[in-house]
């Protein structure tokens, strides 16, 4: 929804469209007439808001985006451009701003950048998972080796199991890990009995 103002050469405003009354939540614009159209925007804006006006005193086309607060309080976002009103002599006149409501198009890509961050790090994740596995497989092979040699000692042979039992915890979890950007996780039942008995 667009917002066409006027304002007068100061900056002060002088004109307010409808349909920007209505996107500002403004139910009587007469006691806004006649203030600096950059006092409503926050202050982290003004100095943009206040370049552009001097811009298009100047004859040019002054432009910026900036939030601004509507008369309840939401805030929105906006596009604007300032462009010199001209009379019949050439004269700069007046300034019209046209601001352009980018609310939503802002959130776009807030999230668009939030979901590119989320990709990056499952991307980050998948590679170390995938890293992970390699030395894993190299270590559970030499366990099996260890387990499997004649002569082994009974006690050793169940802390070779117990250690092969926890790298295949280990390999699953990088596997989950890796699921997480593949998205090919798949459920499974799990032995709740074995694990307590392993703990203990």
């Amino acid at each position: 929804m667009d917002c066409v103002k006027v304002l007068d050469l100061e900056g002060r405003l002088e004109y307010m469209s409808t349909p920007g009354q209505r996107a500002l939540e403004i139910e009587d614009v007469s006691q806004f007439l006649g203030r600096r159209w950059v006092d409503f925007w926050s202050a982290e804006d003004r100095p943009r808001a206040e370049a552009a006006v001097r811009a298009s005193r100047a004859g040019q086309t002054g432009s910026f985006q900036g939030d601004c607060p509507t008369e309840k309080g939401t805030v929105r976002s906006w596009d604007v451009r300032i462009t010199p009103g001209r009379g019949r002599d050439g004269e700069i006149e007046r300034l019209i701003a046209v601001s352009r409501d980018i609310t939503e198009l802002k959130i776009v890509q807030k999230a668009a950048i939030q979901a590119e961050k989320l990709a990056a790090a499952g991307r980050l994740a998948a590679t170390i998972a995938h890293e992970i596995n390699n030395p894993l497989e190299a270590v559970t092979n030499f366990i099996y080796l260890a387990m499997t040699a004649p002569d082994v000692p009974e006690e050793v042979r169940q802390h070779l199991e117990i250690a092969d039992r926890e790298l295949a915890r280990v390999a699953q979890i990088a596997k989950q890990t890796l699921g997480f950007y593949k998205d090919n996780s798949k459920h499974r039942w799990v032995d709740v009995a074995g694990m307590f008995h392993d703990v203990m």
